[in-house]
């Protein structure tokens, strides 16, 4: 009886972990996109690395913050691997916070003012 108890409590507190971490990483997705509306910039960012292995396909990029470099990567699938490398793509980031930053790797920038503009 003690110990079905036990394992009663144990999978409560387990479950209300979960929960609770699911609940931060929503509400912490939703403060990163409205930071990025309120204060949104469109940019270009130049796709320097990919790496790929069976759980995650990463693309490193680089874009201009206030004249300076900032780079970053991020974990997504389907947009060309390592096709995309040496290529500028539209990013948008927020002009108070460039760590919240989203890149479209389905928008690639030709424009070559865009590119000069945007640092490069």
């Amino acid at each position: 009886m003690k110990e079905n108890r036990q394992q009663t409590i144990g999978f409560i507190l387990l479950l209300t972990f979960f929960i609770l971490l699911y609940y931060l990483k929503e509400k912490q997705e939703k403060e990163f996109n409205e930071d990025i509306e309120a204060n949104k910039v469109v940019s270009v960012a130049y796709v320097y690395d990919y790496k790929q292995n069976r759980s995650f396909n990463r693309y490193y990029y680089v874009f201009m913050f206030q004249g300076k470099q900032f780079k970053s990567s991020e974990n997504l699938h389907g947009y060309g691997g390592e096709k995309t490398i040496g290529r500028f793509y539209k990013i948008i980031y927020s002009s108070k916070e460039p760590k919240h930053h989203k890149i479209f790797l389905n928008e690639e920038v030709y424009d070559v003012q865009k590119r000069i503009d945007a640092g490069f």
